[in-house]
């Protein structure tokens, strides 16, 4: 049996430079703000436990994906943890989070076109993601392809959805800020409904 990274060389993404490098995470942080304050804004009387119930389901899956991720981030190719069960943990997670804050809207139209858009987005990253990692690994990613779906849930095998997990990476790679922020945007939200 292969150990949980299955030993693979180091794959190297190219690094943002410059201006773009950044402003990337500051932009990111004011895109995410605005679409918080949007769904404060469009949030309707309807319940609230389906959108954080998604949202909490969503930031749990990506807390332990990214708590399982080697440093530096691409230095190997995991296979364990939430990885063993689908190929794009974080993106599953971040869709169920995605949702969850539409749900609260309880509008259909804002909730289908946030489905349609995020398909077209992870859709077109991911590609871009395996045909890089396919570059990177070989022939140990295509066996991993074999064995996980990109999309949907597989049983993994025995003994993979253990895995070194570590809370530095969730802070590393930014997920331990964005439980935060979503635990103040829902919390706004149950203010809000309990104060109206």
């Amino acid at each position: 049996m292969s150990t949980p990274t299955d030993g693979l060389a180091a794959a190297s993404k190219p690094r943002a430079t410059g201006a773009r490098r950044r402003w990337r995470r500051p932009f990111t942080y004011l895109a995410a703000l605005a679409l918080c304050a949007g769904i404060l804004y469009l949030a309707d009387r309807g319940p609230l436990w389906p959108g954080i119930l998604s949202v909490a389901l969503g930031q749990a899956v990506q807390l332990w994906a990214a708590g399982v991720l080697p440093c530096p981030k691409n230095s190997a190719l995991v296979s364990a943890g939430p990885y063993a069960c689908t190929r794009n943990p974080m993106y599953v997670g971040r869709f169920l989070v995605g949702l969850g804050l539409v749900l609260f809207t309880w509008r259909w139209y804002v909730v289908a076109g946030y489905v349609v858009l995020f398909a077209l987005y992870a859709q077109l990253r991911v590609q871009r993601e395996e045909r890089r990692l396919r570059q990177a690994f070989g022939e140990g990613y295509d066996d991993y392809c074999r064995r996980v779906h990109r999309w949907l849930p597989t049983w993994p095998e025995r003994g993979r959805l253990t895995g070194a997990w570590s809370a530095a990476s969730t802070w590393r790679y930014g997920q331990a800020f964005v439980a935060i922020a979503l635990v103040v945007v829902v919390a706004t939200l149950v203010v809000r409904r309990v104060w109206e």
